[in-house]
């Protein structure tokens, strides 16, 4: 292969690639910085979109209660405990609750809106298929925080 037809070769590829990246559109990252997607669920926003992270309507906490869940896997028992503690009660127990199954963690992750965000999730899965044990917050609505508190 001469000189030319390398040059002509690697002009071929720069601007395939130039065609190939200007196709693709912004990615996901670049639409929610924009203020086009919900940083959260992933949902398209109404218009104006002005720069910066913003968050549907859905996913807006509002009056929800910040509570601690933390769960760990006992393997004597075979069980999933799980413990609840309060944000504004300087960490008091709210409640301790054993599971038998894990897809009860995850829908009760679910509810409480800590499987909003992709990382939270992965790392919930990742927890529970280790057998380990991990935390995460829950956003609870005054209802869902009136049953846990009885």
């Amino acid at each position: 292969m001469n000189t030319r037809s390398r040059y002509v070769q690697a002009l071929l590829e720069k601007w395939t690639t130039q065609a190939r990246s200007q196709m693709r559109g912004p990615s996901h990252e670049e639409l929610r910085h924009r203020g086009k997607l919900c940083v959260s669920c992933d949902a398209e926003l109404p218009p104006p979109h002005s720069v910066g992270y913003r968050q549907c309507i859905a996913c807006q906490p509002g009056d929800a209660h910040a509570v601690y869940m933390a769960f760990r896997y006992v393997i004597g028992d075979r069980i999933w405990r799980c413990r609840l503690l309060d944000e504004g009660e300087q960490g008091k127990l709210l409640k301790e609750l054993t599971f038998t199954h894990p897809d009860k963690l995850r829908e009760m992750a679910r509810r409480g809106k800590a499987m909003t965000f992709k990382t939270a999730e992965r790392r919930v899965n990742h927890a529970i298929a280790a057998c380990s044990g991990a935390g995460l917050w829950l956003q609870l609505t005054p209802d869902q925080y009136l049953k846990l508190r009885r």
